[in-house]
């Protein structure tokens, strides 16, 4: 029942002849100000912590370490480097940053007693380097608000206990790293339900029991993958919360990969291998496959591959065949209409390879649709349909021009789906880099019926000008459609003939230096032919121009050439 108080600037040390033997006890024992504190012991003894409160940044090293119920109010440094097991109560605080390492030959178990999670809510990291196991969250929820970091000589398991979990809860961006060359850490169970920000996996990790999204994105790569092993599950995966990057599942239970990109959860799935050792791994892309996978090369009884998203599905272990099934959702897929009418297919090398339509759920606002039968060749997946107007899928602009009518330039363009499509700029060139704001038209947002647009430039520019289309999402992501160019014809002073012409072309009729005469092609790119001098005139030679429109500038007057 005694309390202890440190008055501020004062230390607690261990003296010249050591403490080698028995317990250091700490208990109601309180630090005021911020001192920092430095205790090291040896032999056989143990630094003993319950409910101590640490105002200064502390250092405390001994063959055995326990804690219970203590509060560590900046950073903390703790090492455990002997013999005999640790099985420390938890319910402790770490609000600094903190490091545990373990040199020791024993066990060191963290947070023991159920229902009295260990808080930290700094960094953490855990380091060992002796035989001994290192057990962090045993058998709580213990909560990790910055970033866990990891430089251990053996696989380390959180949460190994019964009811071990670790929850990521910290409203800043977290990530899981590696310090050294530190094998995959083993989750028993990990939560993810942050107030804000996400997850960033700088090292590979495994999944033993479950994997629990409730908000926040966990990012993976290829490098630093998420793991999913034997008979491990996944629980309250949305939109909000799900894996960005691959996911690689171990075993022979049929899964659902909680895959998305950025705000959209799109799972697959498969059924289940024949064996727990053989692995799957998956990975959704939210954008057109084209052109990685030509949309153009088909199968037969295919008429349109979505244009908005594909998925890899790779078989990384063994030789289970397994149904693939995927997922839509009306806004993210692209405008799916009838589910029945849908196929899925796979990128087999050359083109798009008709998997069939093994059944549906759900209806045309989202849904899942599985082969027809299970696959032996495992590559990229998309969804594919039947007829174009009964599930369009591309986001599909099937006509767009500019020309010259009237002193005004005409712009028109013309859609045959819109998903998710928010407005339209028009944008204008003189010189086919630098880019000024011309208009903004609003989208129709979702439709799946042709609309024309038709809109006008009142006052171009002398000689040529270009415009440029671009389409920008509700998400702010934008598409920009091909350049045209109208060559605006200033003035009939020179004349240039022939026209068309096969290599040579002569100009004639107005007074000029030869470094007043520029050529430029469609897109705007300066060319520069040879040119001279000949009575009346100038001489072009275009012969070594590939065939094509040409636009041949003088102080603002431009005439268009033509070569063939």
């Amino acid at each position: 029942g005694g309390v202890g108080t440190l008055s501020a600037t004062r230390t607690v040390s261990v003296g010249a002849g050591g403490f080698v033997a028995g317990d250091l006890r700490f208990r109601n024992f309180n630090q005021l100000g911020g001192t920092a504190q430095n205790l090291i012991c040896t032999g056989t003894a143990r630094i003993y912590q319950h409910d101590s409160d640490w105002s200064g940044a502390v250092v405390f090293t001994a063959p055995r370490y326990y804690s219970r119920t203590t509060m560590y109010q900046s950073d903390a440094t703790i090492t455990k480097n002997g013999g005999g097991n640790d099985d420390s109560y938890g319910g402790n605080t770490f609000d600094g940053n903190t490091i545990f390492t373990h040199s020791g030959t024993s066990r060191w178990s963290m947070s023991n007693q159920g229902g009295n999670p260990n808080n930290h809510n700094g960094d953490v990291t855990y380091v060992k380097t002796g035989t001994g196991a290192l057990e962090p969250a045993r058998n709580n929820t213990d909560t990790y608000s910055g970033n866990l970091n990891f430089n251990t000589n053996t696989q380390l398991t959180m949460g190994v206990g019964g009811n071990g979990r670790v929850l990521m809860d910290g409203g800043i961006a977290q990530s899981i790293n590696d310090l050294g060359a530190s094998p995959p850490p083993r989750f028993r169970d990990l939560q993810i339900n942050k107030s804000a920000n996400d997850v960033t996996l700088n090292m590979p990790i495994e999944i033993n029991v479950e994997l629990d999204l409730d908000q926040g994105i966990i990012y993976s790569s290829t490098a630093n993958l998420l793991y999913m092993r034997d008979n491990s599950i996944v629980s309250s995966v949305s939109n909000a919360s799900h894996v960005d990057g691959p996911v690689e599942k171990i075993g022979n239970d049929a899964f659902v990969f909680p895959v998305g990109n950025g705000g959209n959860y799109a799972p697959c799935e498969i059924t289940a291998p024949t064996n727990s050792g053989h692995s799957f791994r998956a990975q959704f892309f939210y954008t057109d496959p084209d052109p990685l996978y030509s949309t153009s090369d088909l199968d037969a009884g295919i008429d349109n591959v979505s244009r908005c998203e594909y998925w890899t599905v790779d078989r990384t272990n063994g030789t289970s065949n397994v149904s693939v099934t995927l997922s839509f959702e009306d806004v993210r897929s692209c405008g799916v209409t009838d589910p029945n009418e849908l196929l899925v297919v796979r990128w087999d090398g050359s083109m798009w390879e008709n998997n069939g339509n093994g059944g549906t759920t759900g209806n045309a606002s989202a849904g899942t649709i599985n082969t027809a039968a299970p696959v032996t060749n495992f590559s990229p997946f998309t969804l594919a349909s039947t007829l174009i107007t009964i599930n369009p899928l591309p986001v599909e602009l099937v006509h767009w021009d500019a020309f010259y009518v009237d002193s005004e330039v005409v712009l028109e363009w013309t859609t045959e789906t819109e998903i998710n499509n928010d407005y339209f700029v028009i944008e204008r060139s003189t010189n086919g880099l630098d880019w000024e704001f011309l208009k903004e038209v609003d989208g129709a947002g979702n439709s799946n019926i042709l609309i024309d647009y038709t809109e006008k430039d009142a006052n171009p520019e002398l000689g040529i000008n270009y415009y440029r289309l671009k389409q920008i999402d509700f998400d702010g992501e934008e598409e920009i459609f091909d350049i045209k160019a109208v060559d605006i014809q200033t003035a009939d002073e020179f004349e240039i003939y022939p026209n068309p012409t096969s290599g040579f072309v002569k100009i004639t009729g107005v007074s000029f230096q030869l470094e007043d005469i520029k050529v430029y092609n469609s897109v705007g790119q300066k060319l520069m032919p040879k040119i001279w001098n000949i009575n009346g005139g100038i001489e072009l030679d275009l012969s070594e121009l590939q065939d094509g429109a040409y636009y041949v500038h003088f102080n603002g007057f431009v005439k268009m050439l033509v070569k063939h």
